[in-house]
């Protein structure tokens, strides 16, 4: 039974966190994220609302998602023993304009769950995010 919380729970996460309706200031988040960190890992700690960046959005990202995961906790209604020991929200940025993102969960009775998934993530370029690309919106989805 909690296996299958934290799975809804990783599902819902991964799947908004990577959503181009992320964003900060009108722009995807992932895509100011990978410029920003140039080429380095990034790990919102989402219990404790930090994130290894030192940009201003990343702090409100991990503000935002942290209150995120704390509104899907309560939705799987989670008891007391139930309680989340750690959860956190890793992305690294690979050389080939892809990104992979990593959900992890785990509870104080030692259950964890594991979601990763991986999608093209373009640098942010306000100039080129102002029109459309044909090539860029020609992307498989995986449902």
């Amino acid at each position: 039974m909690v296996i299958g919380k934290l799975k809804n729970i990783a599902v819902a996460m991964v799947e908004s966190f990577t959503s181009r309706t992320n964003d900060l200031d009108g722009y995807w988040a992932l895509g100011i994220l990978r410029k920003e960190a140039d080429g380095h890992e990034l790990i919102f700690d989402l219990l404790n609302k930090e994130v290894n960046l030192n940009y201003s959005g990343a702090g409100e990202l991990a503000d935002y998602w942290s209150n995120e995961l704390e509104r899907h906790i309560n939705l799987n209604r989670f008891s007391k023993a139930e309680a989340i020991k750690a959860a956190s929200i890793t992305l690294m940025f690979q050389d080939d304009l892809t990104c992979t993102c990593i959900f992890d969960i785990k509870t104080k009775m030692g259950k964890e769950y594991r979601m990763e998934s991986q999608f093209p993530c373009w640098p942010h370029n306000p100039d080129r995010e102002s029109r459309r690309f044909k090539e860029l919106w020609n992307v498989r989805s995986n449902r």
